[in-house]
């Protein structure tokens, strides 16, 4: 072994990955720098430990269900019944991060009301998506109420430059917020900060949330 502390080791990776780049910038082949590690993670090697693997979690999955299904009958706000459909989903779907994201007066653009999960304050921020031409998943879903998802065993759908550059490969879940009819945005949801793929199980589960969801503004709106 080369008996080196932990700084000193990490200062000879730095090193080297550096060196790496320059060589292949100097060579041309710039197409090989997005293969090698990424040494920000030895310059914060802190959030490693940031990542939270959430699993499934069906005994909380019923518990939401159920707030969700009291919610309909209560009829209880907006900002309550997105918070307890995107617990559900985080949590008891085991995913990273959900958002509701609701469409601007122009119908144009989505920006996020409420985020849930790792990077949610970034993704309040960031993820805004403005809705591309006929075709496109994004669109679809909006103007056909159709749940979508992307993930190990889907078919692959176009999904537009504008959601291509916010997704992760792993996949994601999506589908329309319904009042009533009308589609006033879209829920989302992934597993971008680990990794790991979107089975169709987990659209099953995170159908049954938006739809459930739905319910509840349907009626909590109706006169």
């Amino acid at each position: 072994m080369l008996k080196l502390d932990t700084d000193e080791f990490r200062g000879r990776v730095l090193r080297c990955s550096n060196a790496t780049v320059k060589l292949a910038e100097a060579y041309g082949a710039k197409v090989l720098i997005g293969y090698l590690p990424d040494t920000d993670l030895l310059l914060h090697p802190e959030r490693l430990a940031e990542v939270v693997v959430r699993e499934e979690n069906l005994a909380f999955q019923l518990k939401k269900l159920r707030e969700l299904t009291g919610f309909a009958v209560e009829k209880t706000d907006f900002n309550k019944v997105v918070t307890t459909a995107l617990e559900g989903i985080l949590e008891g779907i085991g995913l990273d991060r959900c958002a509701v994201l609701l469409l601007s007066p122009s119908r144009r653009m989505l920006q996020p009301r409420i985020a849930l999960g790792d990077g949610a304050e970034e993704m309040r921020n960031d993820f805004i998506l403005e809705l591309e031409g006929r075709g496109t998943l994004l669109k679809d879903c909006i103007e056909n109420q159709k749940l979508a998802w992307q993930g190990e065993g889907a078919d692959k759908a176009v999904l537009g430059e504008q959601l291509a550059r916010k997704v992760p490969a792993s996949g994601f879940l999506l589908a329309p917020l319904q009042v009533d009819n009308k589609v006033i945005g879209v829920y989302y949801a992934d597993r971008a900060s680990s990794g790991r793929d979107i089975h169709p199980e987990d659209f099953d589960s995170f159908s049954h949330f938006v739809q459930l969801a739905n319910i509840c503004f349907s009626v909590a709106f109706r006169h």
